[in-house]
């Protein structure tokens, strides 16, 4: 593996928010207080949501928001 080298000699840390958002899964990762932080893309299609739209909302606001109730999640939902 070729791994870029910064100016100190150290390796360079990887962009986990581009891994994240470019992983296949659907993927939400929440800060402490429940606000949405990041959101892979594969999450955001299937919601049909865009993530700056969500990104800092509640989980809460987000269920609200996806028409969803609490444990269950917009892929559940069945018809329209």
């Amino acid at each position: 593996m070729n791994v870029e080298q910064p100016p100190t000699g150290g390796p360079v840390p990887p962009d986990f928010r581009a891994l994240l958002e470019s992983a296949p899964g659907f993927y939400m990762v929440l800060a402490p207080d429940l606000s949405i932080v990041a959101v892979s893309g594969a999450y955001s299609k299937a919601t049909m949501t865009k993530r700056e739209e969500i990104l800092g909302d509640l989980l809460e606001q987000a269920r609200r928001l996806l028409g969803t109730s609490e444990g269950e999640t917009p892929l559940q939902r069945e018809g329209p």
